[in-house]
């Protein structure tokens, strides 16, 4: 288990901080011109929104710029600290470049974001609204699960797509943990008050 968390940390530590960035940068103006759904406000048939407006183009180019912002920082770090380099697995078979540690950051960024999507879109279906919670217990119980794990998977398939090593025990064990550091991250920015929920 102590391999498996510390490749996790060491290949995924620009994901978590890029979604915690985002967090922060939403309560600014940044790229406020970009504040437009992705939808574009469209409604499908039982007349509800395809994602609602809290998917926005600003949040997806957020999430990739601040992902190649991290993947920049973190191939640096890896490249003085061979211990850390050493457990970041995208860089396991690839020749570690600037370029590849920035590509890598924006493709996490954009994986996280775009893998919350499917779980707006089954949201705005049983009716719960952006940033809501839902009424009944199952739903709840499944909406709780996908947000903690939705930009997770995004990750892993990504990694997965790249680096083709991704067995079933590490996939569960990094989907334990990135849940697990997901709903630790986001108390830190509640706590901050960056977030309006907890989780």
């Amino acid at each position: 288990m102590g391999e498996l968390t510390a490749s996790f940390f060491g290949t995924f530590t620009a994901a978590i901080l890029t979604g915690a960035l985002v967090m922060a940068l939403l309560r600014t103006r940044i790229l406020a011109a970009l504040d437009r759904p992705i939808d574009g406000g469209a409604l499908l048939s039982d007349g509800r929104p395809l994602f609602g407006p809290a998917k926005t183009w600003r949040g997806l180019a957020l999430y990739t710029l601040c992902g190649a912002f991290w993947g920049g920082l973190w191939y640096g770090l890896c490249r003085v600290a061979p211990a850390v380099h050493a457990h970041n697995l995208f860089f396991e078979r690839r020749e570690a470049t600037p370029a590849y540690g920035i590509l890598v950051g924006l493709l996490l960024g954009l994986a996280y974001a775009v893998f919350e999507l499917p779980n707006s879109f089954l949201k705005r279906r049983f009716g719960v609204g952006a940033s809501e919670s839902a009424a009944k217990p199952v739903p709840r119980a499944l909406f709780f699960l996908l947000d903690q794990t939705d930009s997770v998977i995004g990750c892993l398939l990504l990694f997965q797509a790249l680096c083709a090593r991704l067995t079933a025990a590490r996939f569960f064990a990094w989907l334990l943990l990135g849940a697990l550091v997901h709903v630790l991250v986001n108390l830190a920015l509640y706590g901050l008050k960056i977030r309006r929920r907890a989780v």
